[in-house]
């Protein structure tokens, strides 16, 4: 039986996009991949002194989301070891004798995906982006793509520049409705609580979309958050893959960009008729707990309204009762883990 090959597995576990990363390798992993993972929950603290110490103990393999300004990052290039570079800066040209593979979320089909999105949801009089304060290559091309589409319609986004001036002052100026894309998430949250404090309804003064689908962030958001879903799952899962090969037989694997999933609506881009905000209520909070045992007894009181009246506004806005959602919802999720999980039917 071959020895079991060690792989170090460097992934910043802070951000959802890690943590969905880390499944899509230990999806791969347990398919019967014969790994000893050491895992290094920070790329920070990978060092020369460290990949000498992995040479030294036969590690055969690297996968990491490691920045390529750190020691850390040229002692991986130039020790030999298979390795496989999430996200790491497109214009990087390693040397072709040097056995890496080059995995991306495509930020650019993430940045047309929203434009194309929010183009379609409304008539507004402006589109606009939020990037990171630092440059940062994803998000540059997250706001190309965003731009790109939008030209290819013959409208012109605007972009917040924080030299110039406030996140707040650059919204208020924005000519309403506007449409506005955050790089992320966090920066999509704090979009629409500068909203709050402006007294900007979203969304119907300003739709608001991020990026990641945190659903810690999306689903609490008041309003709840529309938001694009990058593959970090099959990111993960494709980066153990191309590693799986190159430790077979080291060599220089095609650079890959894996697309994103799609974009998950919620409140922050919907105008919803003022008796579908209860159902919506009624939905988030279903989809949050429909694994705890609730009942339709929970869902009225989490409204805080009459039984009747959920039920009546239930069948008039969505066509079916608060049992048969609950239902469907929890058969789609059971259909779901019978074809993505190893578990039994049982």
């Amino acid at each position: 039986m071959p020895p079991m090959k060690k792989v170090i597995v460097s992934l910043s576990s802070r951000s959802i996009a890690a943590r969905e990363c880390f499944i899509g390798v230990f999806s791969y992993v347990n398919k019967g991949h014969d790994w000893e993972i050491r895992i290094i929950s920070s790329p920070h603290e990978i060092t020369p002194e460290g990949i000498a110490a992995a040479r030294r103990d036969g590690v055969s393999g690297i996968l990491t989301g490691i920045d390529h300004d750190t020691p850390g990052f040229r002692a991986i290039v130039e020790s030999g070891i298979p390795t496989v570079l999430i996200n790491a800066p497109p214009n990087w040209n390693p040397d072709p004798s040097i056995p890496v593979a080059l995995l991306h979320n495509d930020e650019m089909a993430v940045g047309r995906l929203g434009a194309g999105f929010l183009r379609k949801a409304g008539r507004f009089r402006s589109y606009a982006f939020v990037p990171t304060d630092e440059k940062t290559f994803w998000s540059t091309y997250r706001k190309r793509g965003f731009r790109t589409e939008l030209a290819a319609h013959g409208l012109r986004p605007t972009s917040f520049d924080s030299r110039k001036m406030s996140l707040e002052e650059w919204i208020a100026a924005l000519p309403k409705p506007s449409a506005i894309m955050a790089v992320n998430d966090q920066t999509a949250i704090h979009v629409i609580e500068i909203c709050t404090k402006l007294k900007l309804k979203v969304p119907d003064q300003v739709a608001v979309m991020g990026v990641d689908n945190d659903e810690m962030y999306c689903v609490n958001s008041r309003p709840t958050l529309s938001s694009i879903h990058p593959n970090h799952v099959e990111l993960g899962r494709c980066a153990a893959e191309r590693l799986d090969r190159m430790m077979r037989k080291p060599m220089r694997l095609r650079t890959t960009y894996i697309p994103p999933i799609g974009v998950i609506e919620r409140e922050s881009t919907r105008k919803i008729p003022p008796a579908a905000h209860l159902i919506q209520s009624a939905l988030d909070f279903i989809r949050r707990n429909f694994r705890s045992g609730i009942t339709v007894k929970d869902v009225v009181k989490h409204i805080g309204a009459s039984d009747r009246l959920v039920r009546l506004r239930f069948k008039e806005v969505f066509g079916r009762s608060v049992r048969d959602t609950l239902l469907d919802i929890r058969l789609e999720a059971a259909k779901e883990a019978l074809r993505n999980s190893d578990e039994p039917v049982s």
